[in-house]
């Protein structure tokens, strides 16, 4: 089973499919007032509304960042480490992309992979590298 989720400015895409069916595929307005509380029960609510046991998703994090690691951790998901991976704009591109695709060939079904450098370069209001 894969998970996909697209997050958008305006959307969020999110889909599930597994042996080449798709099993549902939505789109949500994305709404920047949303709290954690409130994402959580919209995907909640998705996968019951599809049968998708959430408990039965191998996840896997990527990402050079404590906290997102951390919260993958104790998620339940394992944490994949890219030599090169940072917080900023001078990452590891291409090593995390091309973890994200070992993890699934290995049988991962969501890989979450964190790109944080644009959002630090928009704290410091920094247009051209954000």
């Amino acid at each position: 089973m894969r998970i996909i989720i697209d997050i958008g400015n305006t959307n969020i895409v999110t889909g599930c499919a597994e042996e080449g069916k798709i099993l549902f595929c939505e789109r949500l307005s994305t709404n920047h007032r949303a709290t954690t509380l409130e994402y959580m029960t919209v995907f909640r609510t998705a996968f019951e509304l599809y049968g998708i046991d959430k408990e039965k998703i191998d996840g896997a994090v990527i990402s050079a960042v404590d906290l997102i690691k951390g919260i993958g951790l104790c998620a339940g998901m394992r944490s994949i480490d890219v030599p090169g991976a940072t917080g900023n704009v001078h990452t590891n591109y291409d090593g995390k992309a091309k973890a994200a695709i070992e993890a699934f060939e290995s049988g991962v079904e969501f890989v979450y992979v964190h790109v944080e450098g644009p959002d630090e370069c928009g704290h410091r209001q920094d247009r051209p590298m954000s």
